[in-house]
């Protein structure tokens, strides 16, 4: 790849939003130095200067800023056509987009709009030669793809969040760049019926945790949980939860790991009653150590457990209770 641009987007509202950008941020750094690149960092939102000075020190040589503090779920459609732009201004060479819900969808109407390649929640991103690779899972995450997008000048990717590590390596305070709703949103196929106000989703950091409880099925009866939830507010873990689980509602969407939910890195992760599917495995495998409890000795979790449990979840947690209870009375 020539000298150029690397882009990496960002709006303000989705999911975790700061940590997630920060490491993708620190991830277009690497790639930049390898070919003497520029990292332009583009964002719709509010002013946030604490959170722009964090982007300049994960190596973010300009920050577009494209000033909005309506609804936030307007910013998508600001974003495809504020984006468009952008990508025409600044010939980039890659641009990088958070793989969450707004992320994926306006990387998908810029990447029809251009005719450019699309990769599609990559887990790494490299360099050989001229050529540009990109790294997904597939075959239910038991190959990683490797994959370059041929005949293309601009390449597109949407990156999972947990994947790259946030990393405060540069010094130099990033050219700030601000707009004013100067973006003339094509609306035209429109119309507005009825506004109903939106429950945000819960913006929780899981990239931080040292301690996650995982949550099955096996797990998700109401007292079951509930027990669970204790456990983990004593121990200052988080709580998340399998596909099935958060399809059911038992766990919001925004807690949800896995190949369709986020990745995760703690230093322990505990999984009540979770069979361990490969879906779920991919975004667990980064945890420094594991711990399955599950009363299926078959379960595929164990082969991914630094620690096994073979029995009823609630055996478990009767055993945990009594030890956070003599660890509590000690303090007392």
């Amino acid at each position: 790849m020539d000298k150029g641009k690397i882009a990496v987007f960002c709006v303000e509202g989705a999911v975790n939003y700061k940590a997630h950008s920060l490491q993708m941020t620190s991830k277009a750094y690497q790639l930049a130095k390898e070919k003497d690149a520029e990292v332009i960092f583009c964002y719709i939102g509010s002013n946030d200067p604490d959170y722009f000075e964090q982007v300049s020190q994960c190596g973010a040589d300009k920050i577009e800023f494209y000033q909005n503090d309506g609804e936030p779920g307007i910013r998508s459609h600001i974003m495809c056509e504020w984006g468009e732009f952008l990508l025409k201004k600044y010939d980039f060479k890659i641009a990088l987009f958070m793989a969450e819900e707004c992320g994926k969808r306006v990387a998908a109407i810029l990447s029809t709009r251009f005719e450019c390649g699309l990769t599609a929640d990559c887990i790494n991103v490299t360099f050989n030669d001229d050529n540009t690779f990109f790294y997904r899972t597939a075959l239910n995450d038991a190959v990683v793809a490797k994959i370059r997008c041929t005949n293309e000048t601009l390449q597109l990717a949407t990156i999972r969040e947990g994947i790259f590590e946030e990393e405060r390596i540069s010094e130099t305070k990033a050219e700030l760049n601000v707009w004013e709703s100067s973006v003339e949103l094509k609306n035209d196929h429109i119309e507005v019926l009825e506004k109903k106000e939106k429950t945000q989703p819960e913006n929780v950091c899981l990239s931080k945790a040292k301690i996650i409880f995982g949550v099955g099925r096996g797990a998700a009866e109401k007292n079951t949980l509930l027990r669970i939830e204790k456990i983990a507010q004593k121990c200052g873990a988080e709580l998340v939860g399998t596909r099935p689980v958060v399809e059911e509602g038992i766990l919001p969407k925004s807690r949800q790991v896995g190949q369709s939910g986020r990745s995760i890195a703690p230093d322990l992760y505990v999984a009540f009653g979770i069979s361990g599917v490969s879906q779920h495995i991919v975004g667990i495998k980064k945890a420094k150590v594991i711990v399955a409890v599950n009363k299926d000795h078959d379960a595929s979790i164990f082969n991914f457990a630094n620690y096994a449990f073979v029995g009823d979840v609630n055996i478990m947690l009767k055993e945990l209770e009594k030890i956070i209870f003599c660890i509590w009375r000690e303090k007392c």
